[in-house]
């Protein structure tokens, strides 16, 4: 789970405190409908499914779309590490740490600064 707090930037956007949440499964077992069912509303949440390419994103709700300005379909297949989300003041060790901990199917926590796609917000997540 990763947790973002208010964007900064004196942007026009804002968001309340969000948790963000990356679910990598190995395989769609019937019991993931269900369980994501019973998460609270204002969850912002993705499915990467952990047996394609780069842990593609196969699913994100509309919360998480509407946090970082992307359409469904701009998100869908991109790498579960959400590279896209980075900038330039995103640091080379927390996009490190994040895709190691990912891809070797670790647990870590840090910090790490992911923008909206218009630009106008920035989101540190821990």
């Amino acid at each position: 789970m990763v947790s973002c707090a208010e964007p900064i930037l004196n942007s026009p956007i804002s968001h309340p405190r969000a948790d963000v949440s990356l679910v990598l499964s190995r395989s769609l077992c019937p019991h993931l409908s269900p369980a994501l069912s019973r998460l609270p509303a204002d969850r912002k949440f993705l499915i990467a499914n952990a047996q394609m390419e780069n842990c593609a994103i196969i699913y994100c709700n509309d919360g998480f779309c509407e946090m970082f300005g992307y359409s469904r379909v701009e998100v869908m297949q991109r790498p579960c590490t959400c590279d896209f989300l980075t900038g330039p003041d995103t640091t080379k060790s927390s996009i490190a740490q994040l895709t190691q901990a990912l891809l070797g199917s670790e647990e870590c926590k840090l910090e790490i600064l992911y923008y909206r796609k218009d630009s106008k917000g920035r989101l540190w997540c821990t």
